[in-house]
């Protein structure tokens, strides 16, 4: 038995589902590729197991044995897996992608690299951005077409990518999740809402650089929060890895540089002011160990463009063309808070001129528009209102109030990372009107972020005065939120 738990563990977790993400998601892809199984059927499987999950819970409390945290984190990582799977099987490859088909797209990136061995000699539509995705990528196509093996079936087989993305980065939620001061109830809800919220579903189908970039971002917040208890050359060039390896992926994981430099001066300025030169050198160390990581392999590939191209480092290929261009709607009109086009269809639509309205659409749902308005869909939305209406004070409660806490520097971080995403995203939407610039994709880990605060502010309300009633709503609110998650993504409207 003791051989056995050496291999149920967080370090052997990070290889159990790698190789679950990669071979389990194969002979089904070829299945229901070939029609053997409907596509269906996933999305009952997902029900089914919700139906289940939420019976042994209920059994357990019953029976007045509660699960443990460690039993919570490992059914709802399983079930965040399987979910993903599901929607793996379910989603045509060519479903709900981004800049993916077409000349110069993602799919072709991986093809001309396969094809050639080489970077491409261009910079145009997608092949601007830097290549770790598509190297990752190439080797698969390449294979897939030494095999002979249908267009289509390449295409389904792909996004075994980004679902081996989405499913490492669970791993990174719960490692961050322990690493703050929060109680045991709040931790599971807290787990839940990041890892079971919709958006991760969309990603990890989404075969881009998003999904790699998000992971390699969200492992940077974690190796922050350990360098800053631990700060070893190790776990120095870890964080540089993921960083440069998050740029490499796309540019915008750079938004993680000002948080870095942050806990880096966290360590540096106490060790200036007690005059400690041998702390002020081993700092200075690494942080030259860090730059001469994460530069070098974050920026070889726009240096590359500038020099090639005359690319600049903010570079945007310009979409002011077409029926997704809303530069002629007044600004006002795009970012007044009118949530008028909210409801009842709660997709993506042409109509929707609001940025607000489209940023919340597509947290949920994406870019995508569909025919049939389901209840489960209208409401997760109510819902996802209400949990960002709390994340907002939350956030601002959690800073003013939890003054004394062990972990209040890592709730600073938290913080600032995530009005650096919203604001550069707001920029983003302001230089660039169109109905894709909203998209939530941009402002991915805002979600977990605003869990974390949710979390934090419900255990600090739940005092005696309270009765815990503050968490019990949080947790009561995470289970119809994942719940309506499962319900909504198994309409049949989502068969598309």
């Amino acid at each position: 038995m003791g051989s056995l738990k050496r291999y149920i563990n967080l370090k052997w977790a990070y290889l159990w589902l790698a190789l679950g993400s990669i071979f389990v998601p194969l002979p089904f892809i070829y299945l229901s590729f070939k029609g053997v199984i409907p596509e269906r059927a996933y999305q009952h499987l997902q029900l089914l197991l919700l139906f289940f999950g939420l019976a042994f819970i209920a059994f357990r409390y019953f029976k007045k044995k509660p699960l443990t945290y460690r039993q919570w984190a490992f059914i709802i990582i399983t079930f965040g897996f399987i979910l993903r799977l599901c929607y793996v099987l379910y989603t045509k490859g060519t479903s709900r992608q981004h800049d993916f088909m077409g000349e110069h797209g993602h799919l072709h990136y991986m093809v001309d690299i396969a094809d050639t061995g080489a970077l491409p000699l261009t910079n145009d539509y997608q092949y601007y951005h830097p290549p770790l995705v598509h190297l990752l990528g190439a080797p698969l196509v390449w294979l897939c077409l030494t095999l002979n093996l249908n267009k289509n079936l390449i295409i389904e087989l792909l996004q075994v990518l980004p679902l081996l993305f989405s499913s490492l980065t669970m791993l990174a939620f719960y490692r961050i999740i322990k690493r703050l001061h929060l109680s045991e109830r709040v931790r599971i809800a807290v787990l839940a809402l990041a890892i079971l919220h919709p958006f991760n579903l969309i990603l990890c189908g989404m075969i881009n650089n998003d999904c790699l970039m998000w992971l390699f971002f969200i492992h940077a917040i974690l190796y922050l929060m350990i360098w800053y208890e631990k700060a070893t050359m190790k776990n120095t060039a870890i964080l540089a890895l993921c960083v440069g390896l998050g740029m490499m992926s796309k540019l915008s994981a750079g938004f993680i540089a000002p948080a870095c430099i942050f806990i880096f001066a966290c360590k540096l300025i106490p060790a200036i002011k007690a005059k400690n030169g041998l702390e002020i050198k081993a700092i200075v160390k690494k942080g030259l160990c860090f730059s001469g990581i994460s530069i070098p392999i974050g920026l070889w590939y726009p240096i590359r463009n500038y020099i090639l191209f005359n690319q600049s480092f903010n570079y945007v290929p310009h979409f002011n063309t077409g029926i997704r261009y809303h530069g002629d709607v007044p600004i006002l009109q795009r970012f007044a808070l009118d949530f008028r086009n909210l409801f009842p269809y709660v997709f993506q639509s042409f109509e929707d001129t609001n940025d607000w309205v489209t940023f919340l659409k597509t947290s949920l749902f994406d870019e995508q528009m569909y025919q049939e308005i389901n209840t489960s869909a209208i409401i997760l939305t109510v819902l996802n209102l209400i949990l960002i209406t709390a994340s907002l004070f939350s956030i601002a409660y959690v800073l003013l109030k939890d003054r004394k806490a062990s972990k209040r520097l890592f709730y600073i971080v938290l913080a600032g990372i995530w009005a650096l995403l919203f604001v550069s995203h707001v920029i983003f939407m302001v230089q660039y009107p169109n109905l894709s610039t909203p998209s939530y994709r941009y402002s991915y880990p805002t979600a977990f972020i605003g869990a974390v605060f949710i979390g934090r502010a419900a255990q600090l309300l739940s005092g005696k005065k309270a009765k815990n009633l503050p968490t019990q709503a949080f947790c009561v609110l995470t289970v119809l939120f994942v719940v309506f998650t499962v319900f909504a993504y198994s309409s049949k409207s989502f068969l598309i």
